[in-house]
């Protein structure tokens, strides 16, 4: 069946190429900073490049979201080819990539009813799915399927509400010394005070990052996300990322495999944009439950 509504998201989703590519997901990339020079996420600088750069940075990269051309941009090039977007971002709490993507849509809209080329059939949705990285990417990966098989807008936004309400992330950092920089701890702030020696380990709730529990070493914190999937399961879908850390994520999901539901474990590598407030080290899981 042809797919009659486009995905559009943005590229703190951690998609990789290959999946987004397959299922015809439009990634629009946020920006990066190295001083004076700025990088487009994961296309002018790779993971690899960027975890290379990023312990000898001073001072650390900065991130900003698209702008509203850039997603008006998009949304015009996508519209030559369908009459529907559905576009689901990162957590408005995190980042000002949703409000851009509104305002790329009224501009838009705006543009095309100024030139009498506004087509009342044309409809872009714009979601805050108040996720970030795999979170976010299983729900745009799970749209896109289902768009592929026909399914239409209004019940696509059903899917996506249906599944975020089943949807999971924890993580183990190294250090909260990006976060912090950054302005991404929100309540998990309170960890900043804690013993050093301790291994903090994250989740996203309500849209923002916040503390799931600490251990005393690094063995500790990947066995707790490790058994935060396995109480789970059986899970309906599962990622799991790393930042420098390949062979340990290798390795995990290998073990997590056998709770999944249906389909592959997706292993993937954090991008710089996610990577600059995450730091090397990092191992999260990302997952939904299955329903009932």
């Amino acid at each position: 069946m042809k797919m009659t509504v486009s995905i559009v998201t943005d590229s703190v989703s951690d998609i990789p190429k290959d999946i987004a590519e397959k299922l015809g997901i439009t990634v629009v990339p946020l920006n990066l900073h190295f001083g004076t020079t700025t990088y487009l996420d994961n296309i002018d600088l790779t993971a690899d490049e960027f975890y290379e750069r990023l312990p000898d940075a001073n001072p650390l990269p900065t991130t900003s979201q698209p702008s509203a051309g850039a997603f008006a941009d998009t949304y015009r090039s996508v519209l030559e080819n369908t009459s529907e977007i559905l576009s689901l971002h990162a957590s408005s709490k995190l980042s000002g990539t949703y409000n851009s993507a509104v305002l790329g849509r009224e501009e838009l809209l705006q543009e095309l009813e100024n030139n009498g080329n506004n087509n009342p059939l044309h409809t872009i949705e714009v979601i805050d799915t108040q996720w970030v990285s795999m979170a976010q990417g299983l729900l745009v990966i799970a749209a896109a399927e289902a768009a592929q098989d026909g399914m239409n807008l209004n019940d696509l936004k059903s899917l996506v509400n249906d599944l975020s309400s089943r949807t999971h992330i924890t993580a183990v950092v190294d250090t909260l010394e990006y976060l912090a920089r950054g302005g991404r701890l929100g309540k998990a702030g309170a960890f900043l005070g804690s013993i050093l020696s301790l291994k903090p380990i994250l989740k996203i709730e309500d849209g923002e990052v916040q503390p799931a529990g600490r251990v005393r070493s690094t063995a500790k914190a990947r066995q707790q996300l490790r058994e935060n999937v396995i109480n789970a399961a059986p899970v309906e879908r599962l990622a799991l990322a790393y930042s420098t850390t390949r062979d340990v994520a290798n390795e995990m999901a290998a073990e997590l495999q056998q709770h999944v539901v249906s389909g592959e474990v997706i292993l993937y590598q954090i991008g710089p944009v996610v990577g600059t407030h995450a730091g090397p080290g990092l191992i999260a899981t990302a997952w939904i439950d299955t329903k009932g």
